[in-house]
């Protein structure tokens, strides 16, 4: 029997999904409050953490701790350097990325197509024909994949089935990764922060699918501004501090970028502020922007992001190898 401590309030019916696939030889702990103080008290009889609340003092406590387990991928709102010190074992969850896959590829066609921007200009009643003059806010003309050089900012799972969703075009890549992949004839593999100027130098329509890490977070900034692509589109499904909100801010208003599609933001909902804009910035006045509130993994009738989570629960209890397990010193 595994002891598995609930370290976050999960909705009824993430749990019933939960308790309808785990094996038999898995009881929960669930607090009443969710408060530090109790978390760290439950801890103490805890073989699994389950959920993004993570303190030190927990881990301290959990003397027969064997996993502690996230139940989606990334895990930059806990601090985990800590983690280093403990024989415990940290995982994720990639079970998702094939729904994120698809929402980038949604807001990619969205951006290059123009599809919100007409229809928000239809319903007035304005057509955007074209002009003699080229006066046109917002081109009426769209772009094709045929002519793009396309870029993944990171080749991780939701990376590597983006490019497969759009491996019929036999499009040209540049992908940015740490991790040799397959190559293929039309790709261009860039390895390090050195060749990040090329690499954004060369690529019409980039994918950032990166985590956010010490590392990542503002890897796109001022730095690199004069050797993005004139005219480029980036979409960005993974999190919004891994671009410079101001350079992003900049890059617009000067028309340097063509467009930008954005899931992942600088600014969340909260107690205090349940209904913000989601940048410090008037990013969202821009005709040539789309506007996402994190929703690539919410899909109809699925909670997919789970299933890698309760794979690890079944795997513990049939003590087999665990899936996904993160480096520490990588944050990923």
């Amino acid at each position: 029997m595994i002891k598995v401590l609930i370290t976050k309030r999960f909705f009824p019916n993430d749990l019933e999904y939960i308790n309808s696939r785990v094996l038999p030889g898995c009881k929960f702990i669930f607090p009443q409050g969710y408060s530090k103080e109790e978390l760290i008290d439950l801890a103490v009889d805890a073989n699994v953490f389950f959920g993004g609340t993570l303190f030190e003092e927990m881990v301290q406590k959990a003397k027969n701790l064997k996993l502690i387990q996230v139940p989606w991928t990334g895990v930059d709102t806990m601090d985990i350097s800590f983690l280093s010190k403990y024989n415990v074992i940290l995982c994720n969850s990639h079970s998702n990325s094939e729904y994120v896959a698809e929402f980038a590829i949604a807001l990619m066609y969205s951006l290059i197509k123009k599809i919100p921007y007409h229809d928000f200009q239809l319903r007035k009643g304005y057509w955007n024909r074209p002009k003699s003059d080229g006066s046109n806010t917002l081109s009426p003309f769209s772009y094709s994949l045929k002519n793009l050089t396309l870029g993944i900012l990171g080749f991780g799972s939701v990376g590597k089935k983006i490019k497969s969703f759009l491996s019929p075009y036999s499009a040209k890549w540049n992908i940015y990764t740490d991790l040799p992949p397959e190559k293929s004839l039309n790709d261009t593999i860039f390895y390090s922060e050195d060749e990040l100027s090329l690499f954004f130098n060369s690529t019409d329509l980039l994918f950032i699918c990166l985590p956010l890490t010490d590392k990542t977070k503002n890897l796109i900034d001022f730095k690199l501004k004069d050797s993005i692509k004139q005219g480029s589109f980036w979409i960005n499904i993974s999190r919004g501090e891994i671009i410079n909100e101001r350079l992003l801010f900049e890059c617009l208003k000067e028309g340097i970028l063509a467009g930008v599609a954005i899931d992942t933001w600088y600014i969340y909902p909260s107690n205090e502020n349940p209904a913000p804009f989601p940048s410090n910035y008037p990013i969202h006045l821009f005709d040539n922007v789309i506007l996402s509130p994190h929703r690539a993994a919410m899909v109809e009738g699925s909670l997919s992001h789970l299933d890698d989570a309760i794979e690890n629960l079944n795997r513990l209890i049939r003590h087999q190898p665990l899936i996904n397990e993160i480096d520490i010193t990588k944050q990923y």
